[in-house]
């Protein structure tokens, strides 16, 4: 999946009434659940516009998969 459709795909789950938390919140538990690795859940959420966390990316590895999803991510902002 290139990085557009992976966009067009984030669209139509929004179209479909589910908002950007929701769609992160998939892709931390398909990342809790060892289905996805770090790196592509960082794609993922990059995805959305937002970014992971400098908190979340200095948590060890455990506690990333039990108390990360509070600290997971946070708007990108391009201006900056």
């Amino acid at each position: 999946m290139t990085r557009e459709e992976l966009k067009e795909a984030i669209e139509g789950f929004k179209k479909q009434g589910y908002s950007e938390d929701e769609i992160i919140g998939v892709f931390y538990y398909m990342y809790v659940d060892d289905k996805i690795t770090l790196d592509e859940l960082r794609t993922l959420t990059e995805a959305t516009g937002w970014e992971l966390t400098e908190e979340f990316e200095n948590m060890s590895e455990e506690d990333k998969k039990t108390m990360g999803l509070a600290n997971l991510y946070d708007y990108e902002d391009d201006d900056e």
